[in-house]
């Protein structure tokens, strides 16, 4: 949505950004130091390791060439997945934080209280996908237990309402009190 007098905010995300050397890498940095002082945009650089700086956040994660990779994946390839899936899991924060500056992300293991929830199309997508998946399939089986363990959050927010997408990265449902979601049905 086009705000005038307000600048675009930007995240220019990148997973190997001050850890490995590629194309990708100098072109997220140079792109980052060409367009930081656009009064136009609220530019943010978010990367995978490194000192924050300026409008320049570090996420942690996982690296390509870390023994967690190397555990998960068969080839470079695969541990370059590994490193980007993580770091998308941490980038879900700083994407929602603007349109919900209030919100707190859940996990495995917490419970699903009555309120607004957002839901990452990644959660959304991909848990169904790994639990389908068939047993020996996926390079990693923690994946499948991680999915596991998003299962039952997930199946219980879907219950609520769905109130469409926020930003085209989540999905936005309403969890009702069970009290306050039957006298709603009822009317």
């Amino acid at each position: 949505m086009d705000r005038p007098g307000r600048p675009v905010r930007v995240l220019l995300a990148c997973s190997g950004l001050e850890h490995a050397q590629r194309g990708y890498e100098s072109f997220a940095r140079e792109c980052f130091e060409a367009l930081r002082d656009d009064p136009r945009l609220d530019l943010w650089l978010v990367k995978g390791s490194g000192p924050a700086r300026e409008r320049e956040k570090a996420i942690p994660s996982l690296k390509r060439d870390g023994i967690v990779a190397r555990l998960a994946a068969r080839d470079a390839l695969g541990r370059l997945k590994v490193e980007q899936y993580a770091f998308g899991i941490g980038l879900q924060p700083e994407i929602l934080r603007p349109y919900m500056p209030h919100a707190e992300l859940i996990g495995p293991g917490s419970q699903v209280a009555p309120g607004w929830y957002a839901v990452s199309a990644l959660v959304e997508q991909f848990v169904p996908a790994i639990l389908r998946a068939e047993p020996g399939a996926l390079s990693h089986e923690g994946l499948r237990g991680l999915a596991l363990g998003y299962r039952p959050i997930w199946r219980r927010i879907r219950q609520g309402e769905d109130h469409g997408w926020v930003a085209g990265t989540f999905h936005l449902y309403r969890v009702r009190a069970p009290a306050e979601g039957a006298a709603a049905r009822q009317r």
